[in-house]
Parts: structure tokens; sequence; C-alpha cells
């Protein structure tokens, strides 16, 4: 997603499933948040610098590490990670188009 698309942030606990089929209940599914398909692939991560000033397309103003994904249903999200400053928030990006 470029950083002029419009995005919609979805809550971590909305993409994780409790019934895991790992066989260890402290190992959660990662379902697309689009349509809740349980097939996805991580591509390359990327790591975009914040400056200390909200620059790196996220609503805190620190880093943002982002793992695109590629469900096999054909949707294409990112699990992001952003931190700044000791403080860490976690959640997925989606486009809103």
């Amino acid at each position: 997603m470029s950083m002029n698309e419009k995005v919609r942030l979805v809550s971590i606990r909305d993409v994780l499933e409790v019934e895991s089929s790992w066989g260890d209940s402290s190992l959660l599914d990662l379902h697309c948040p689009v349509c809740g398909h349980e097939y996805n692939h991580p591509l390359d991560p990327i790591r975009i610098d914040g400056e200390d000033s909200y620059k790196a397309g996220w609503p805190g103003r620190g880093d943002l590490l982002l793992i695109p994904v590629e469900g096999e249903c054909g949707h294409l999200w990112e699990l992001c990670i952003g931190f700044h400053k000791g403080q860490t928030a976690i959640f997925v990006r989606v486009s809103a188009s």
C-alpha cells in the first residue's frame, strides 16, 4: 500500500483465532481481515522511519515495521508493529478501497 492510499486499521484481536490448528494453545492462527480466510503468506518485511514526527504512516510518531501478507483468498494486507520510545502497538492495515 502506498503512503497516499486510504487505509483502514484493524485490531489485531480481530484477525487472531484462538482455536489454533497448531496443537499448542499458545500459538494463534492469523486470519485475513477482509474475509477471515486462514491461509496467508507473509512477504518481505519493511521498516519505515517515522523520523519522530508521524511520517511512517501510522497514528504514532515512531517507526513502523510492516509485514505485507498475501492471502490465498486474493487479499493483500499488512501486519504492522509501530513503536516509539519504548511503547509498541500492533495492528493490521488494509486498503480502504
